[in-house]
Order: C-alpha cells, then structure tokens, then sequence
C-alpha cells in the first residue's frame, strides 16, 4: 500500500482527510513541525503536537482530517500506514502479518492461519517481500527502525505470534534484546533482609533499607517479630476474639 506524503508552510495545509491509523514522519524541513486532527480545520492559533522525523503514532477517526504546517521554512511528512503496537513498535504497511499465507494484523478477525513452523512463516515472509520490493525498502529506509511485521506459526502444541524489525537489513525479533550490565553498586540491595521479612528504611543522608524484623507468616495469615513491640492506645483494633501473648484468649468487644 503506497505511503501518504505532503508538505506545508507555516499554515495550515490539508494532508491527508480519510481514516487512517499508522505513523507520521518528518521527511525534510526543520527538526520538527507541526499536526493536527480533527473535523474542523484549525485557525492560526490552534495548537498541534510536534512531528519529527522519528516518528509517532497518527490515528485520523471517521470524518476527521489531518493538518500540517511548519515552525519555518516548508516541512515534509510521510505517513506509513500499519497499527500502533506500543513499546516503538508499529505495524508497517499491508502486508504485515506472515503465516500459512500473508495479510493484516490489524484486522478484527485474521484472516491468516498459522504456518506449520518457524521457518515456513518466514519463508512466507521473505517471498512475500521478494514480490514487493517497495514495500521492503520502507522497512529499511533510516528513521522506520520501529516499522514492524509479525510471525504467526505454529510450535508444538502452542500457536506463536513474533514481532520483527529491520536491523542492518536483516529481520531480527522485536522482542530480542541485548541486556547492558549497570555500574557496581546501582540499585537497591535487599541483601542484607532476610526472606519474608520486612525491609525498613535507614535515616538520611544515605536511607538504606535494613531487617526490620517483622515477619510475614503467609502459611498462617499473620505478622510475627522476636522483638519487643510497642502500640498505641489507638492503633490496634481487634476482632471479637483476640490472641494475647502466652496463648492466652481474651474477649475484646470490637471498637
């Protein structure tokens, strides 16, 4: 499905006026301009949100349109249809969802059946792909690293569906990522709480927490400590019975 583009001064122009629901991308002009949506052109006053050329989420609803001008000088867009997927993932154009066959994720009802396996879906992906062209190398232009596809394939008894991405022209998982170790010593260390204790907090400048040495008793739906502990006069409530220590029952009327 070929990409909508447009461009505008610094009034607002008319891009684009049917449904609509994928990205918007700055192409060229200043580091940003400017959108809006809605059914009623906008006046010169009407604020909008800020487009760059990463790139954000645009959804035009029935009977509304899209608007765009710049800060300066004349921008221009690009948008990319497909689904938002959150997380810097959205669906790029039709088709985006490789199975048995390729169609659209974003469909109410899917009309593609699971491959056999892995490989079949990606083999359905990459002849889909060798058959259109264009539509790869919108996966591959700088500034789409977000556009995605999914794999929808069978493994085992489970039925799987993987997003993927374009990185350095070869389809990777989106959910593949590489973990950064943090510096020594960032975070909180909980070490020194034992399990199923409750941790407290230290006095300032540092605040670290420590054992309180309030245990949590799950098994038996209660707190326990070997300390000493202090309640006020109005901080306790009991239930008509209560448990005193030594085992010892007392009758305690409810405040």
């Amino acid at each position: 499905m070929t990409n909508i583009t447009g461009s505008a001064g610094t009034e607002w122009a008319l891009i684009h006026s049917s449904r609509f629901t994928g990205i918007v991308r700055l192409t060229g002009g200043f580091p940003q301009a400017v959108g809006f949506v809605g059914s009623t052109p906008p006046t010169p006053t009407t604020p909008g949100f800020s487009i760059n050329r990463i790139g954000d989420e645009l959804d035009i609803p029935a009977g509304e349109s899209f608007y765009l001008r710049s800060y300066r000088g004349t921008v221009d867009v690009m948008l990319v249809r497909g689904e938002g997927g959150g997380a810097g993932f959205v669906l790029g154009p039709i088709d985006n969802l490789f199975g048995a066959t390729s169609g659209d994720a974003s469909s109410t009802i899917l009309s593609v059946s699971p491959a056999a396996t892995r490989a079949a879906a990606e083999g359905v992906r990459d002849a889909y792909f060798t058959a259109n062209p264009s539509n790869l190398v919108t996966y591959d232009a700088e500034g789409n690293e977000s556009l995605g596809i999914y794999i929808y394939f069978l493994d085992g008894g489970d039925t799987e569906i993987i997003g993927q991405t374009r990185v350095s022209n070869v389809w990777v998982d989106n959910i593949s990522v590489q973990a950064i170790r943090g510096l020594p010593g960032s975070g909180t260390d909980f070490s020194n709480v034992s399990e199923n204790h409750i941790p407290a907090i230290g006095a300032a400048p540092d605040r670290l927490p420590y054992d309180s040495g309030l245990i949590v008793d799950a098994t038996n739906n209660r707190f326990t400590t070997e300390m000493s502990m202090q309640i006020g006069s109005a901080s306790l409530e009991f239930d008509e019975g209560g448990l005193v220590s030594g085992g010892v029952r007392r009758s305690l009327k409810p405040r």
